[in-house]
Order: structure tokens, then sequence, then C-alpha cells
């Protein structure tokens, strides 16, 4: 694990392989790990850099405006990079999707999971399943927080946790 210093944060990050770089970009539940059965093997063909967002793993989260489109664009420049293929997924791939609008000179490809969009407005049904599995979870419970997550986005609505 590398931290580099991005737009005032230090962002944590693991490097391999050679070739065409391709950036990582987890889901918002979880962090760079997600990603370690397939870095080996995109590795083989590419540079991989798969990164932790500001906030999630171990990338900080300075008390300062950001977005993590430019964070993403400010890798690539610490990094030396023209560009990259960026691969999202959830949340990552929001990310992904904001860093090709706001600097599209700087991917070359999107792969994208299960990808969320940004400003999207949710259902009033999703808002009603979001109160019922999560509720009134204090955010600094990090456990229940968690366990809330978990229900809405892996479980889901009507499945057993088990």
């Amino acid at each position: 694990m590398t931290k580099i210093e991005v737009n005032g944060a230090l962002l944590a990050y693991d490097e391999v392989g050679s070739g065409s770089p391709v950036v990582l970009l987890h889901a918002g539940i979880a962090d760079r790990r997600m990603w370690r059965e397939q870095v080996d093997a995109l590795a083989t063909r590419h540079r991989v850099i798969n990164l932790d967002l500001r906030g999630y793993g171990e990338s900080e989260l300075p008390p300062t405006a950001f977005a993590h489109h430019d964070d993403v664009a400010g890798l690539l420049d610490a990094l030396d990079l023209a560009s990259a293929a960026l691969v999202g997924c959830s949340f990552g791939g929001a990310v992904a999707i904001d860093t090709a609008l706001a600097h599209p000179d700087r991917v070359s490809a999107l792969a994208l999971l299960g990808a969320a969009v940004s400003g999207h407005d949710w259902s009033e049904q999703t808002n009603e399943l979001w109160e019922a599995l999560v509720g009134d979870v204090d955010p600094e419970d990090f456990a229940a927080t968690a366990a809330g997550e978990v229900r809405f986005w892996v479980v889901g609505p009507e499945r057993d946790p088990a």
C-alpha cells in the first residue's frame, strides 16, 4: 500500500503490473480490498491502480470540500498518467462516470458494474425501504450503520439475511 497526496488528502492505493493504466473504483460499502480477486488477472496486461477513495479504507477524509472525480484526475496527475481506463462498481461507477464527464480527456475507457448515477432521485418506494432497513441508526454507531447498509444494499427486500 502506498499513500499519495491528492488535492489536500492522503489517498491510499496499490499499484501492480505494467501496460495500459486501469484505475479500480470500489463500491460505497467497500474499499479497494473488494478488487483483490481481480487485480492479479488484470495486472498481467495492465498497470492496475487500486484506489481507496477519500474517506474509505486507508484514505483520509480532511474536513474540506472535495469531489471524488477531481481526486481521480488528481491521482492521474500525481502518477504522471495522461489517461486511464476506469472500472467502477456501484458508487465507484458513479465516480467513474463523473470523472468522464468532468475530465473526458483523462478517461480512455469505462467499465461500469451496477453503477450508480450522481444526482439520481430515488423513488418513494426506495426511500421507504431505506427507512425500513436502516431506519434511525445512529451514524456514529459504525457496527449498526454497517449492518443497516448491508441489509439495504446486499440483502435487499424480502430476503432472509442468512
